[in-house]
């Protein structure tokens, strides 16, 4: 080996194809945060309505598996909407429902609600759960709806955000983090 081919390429093939997945949610949360208030700060327009009032269409886009990654798989497209809904003693609470391509390669739909009990930075940042049912796994339920909590993270600016979702392991599907990215409507 020459001190020119260090490190070896196939180290760093490797290295490229464990980390990118991590590497897009995490660049997606961060954009979903940086280009709406940079917007908000160029515009001069009124003040977007409130987020938890908004409705909400999202796009699934990825997922990163906490082990054995590489069996699953990692890009989620698919569809949701999430709208306010009333529940007395739950001020940030959702109905929420959509469709993606799941962890084996499947069509997965889930209706439920999101949760958010607790905010931080003015609202902008939401901790919380979805709790509904899912179906499309094989192993769980064949293939049927079975319930699922999920907790939450929603990132929330003006009409952009994100929702990452620790979801735990599923089927003998390790526990996964998935993205969204949404805007409101």
């Amino acid at each position: 080996m020459q001190l020119n081919d260090f490190p070896p390429s196939y180290l760093v093939s490797a290295w490229f194809k464990k980390w990118r997945q991590l590497g897009a949610i995490v660049i997606g949360c961060v954009v979903s945060m940086v280009v709406p208030v940079w917007a908000h700060a160029q515009s001069h327009e009124a003040p977007a309505p409130a987020a938890q009032s908004l409705r909400w269409i999202s796009l699934g886009v990825g997922s990163q598996h906490l082990s054995n990654a590489s069996q699953y798989n990692q890009s989620n497209p698919g569809l949701g909407l999430e709208w306010p809904v009333q529940v007395k003693g739950w001020p940030d609470t959702r109905a929420a429902i959509g469709f993606f391509k799941n962890s084996e390669n499947a069509r997965s739909v889930y209706v439920g609600g999101l949760v958010f009990p607790w905010h931080y930075r003015e609202g902008q940042v939401k901790l919380g759960a979805l709790v509904g049912v899912i179906d499309g796994y094989k192993r769980a339920n064949n293939g049927g709806f079975f319930p699922l909590l999920v907790p939450t993270v929603a990132f929330e600016s003006g009409r952009w955000g994100a929702n990452v979702f620790l979801v735990p392991p599923v089927a003998g599907i390790p526990a996964t983090l998935a993205l969204q990215l949404k805007m409101g409507l």
